[in-house]
C-alpha cells in the first residue's frame, strides 16, 4: 500500500484535563517525484489519476472532519471515529516508540481504546 497523506498531532494534558490538541495533516496532492528513500512507498492524488484542485480537497476533508466532530462531540458517537482510526491506522500491529518519565521506550501498539488512547505491549509484556 502507497501512502498519500499523513498526520501529526500534539497535545497538552494537565491534571487528566485535556487543555488542547493540534492537528496538522499533510496530503500529497500534485507531487510526482519523491525522493529516494520514500518513492517505493509514497505517492499522490494526481500520480494515481485522480485531477482535483486542493480548494475541493480542503472543502470536502472540512465538510467530513466537522461531521465526525459534531457526532462525537455533541452526540457522543465515539465508534464512527474510532472505527476510521482503527481501519486507516498506520501504527497499529507495529512498533512505536513512546515517551514515558522523559525516556524514549519501544513498544508494539496493540489497538486504540474507546477513549482514543493507544493500547501498546511494553517489551515486559505489559
Amino acid at each position: 500500500m502507497r501512502n498519500f497523506n499523513w498526520i501529526i498531532s500534539w497535545n497538552r494534558v494537565k491534571s487528566d484535563l485535556i487543555k488542547y490538541i493540534v492537528i496538522g495533516i499533510g496530503i500529497n496532492i500534485k507531487t510526482i517525484d519523491f525522493p529516494d528513500e520514500i518513492k517505493e512507498k509514497a505517492t499522490s492524488l494526481y500520480k494515481e489519476g485522480y485531477k482535483l484542485s486542493r480548494v475541493d480537497i480542503v472543502r470536502q476533508f472540512c465538510i467530513e472532519f466537522e461531521k465526525l466532530y459534531k457526532g462525537y462531540i455533541l452526540d457522543g458517537n465515539k465508534q464512527d471515529t474510532l472505527e476510521l482510526c482503527r481501519k486507516y491506522s498506520a501504527i497499529i500491529g507495529k512498533q512505536v516508540y513512546v515517551i514515558k518519565n522523559n525516556k524514549r521506550e519501544l513498544v508494539k501498539c496493540i489497538d486504540i481504546n474507546e477513549n482514543g488512547n493507544l493500547i501498546v505491549k511494553e517489551k515486559n509484556g505489559e
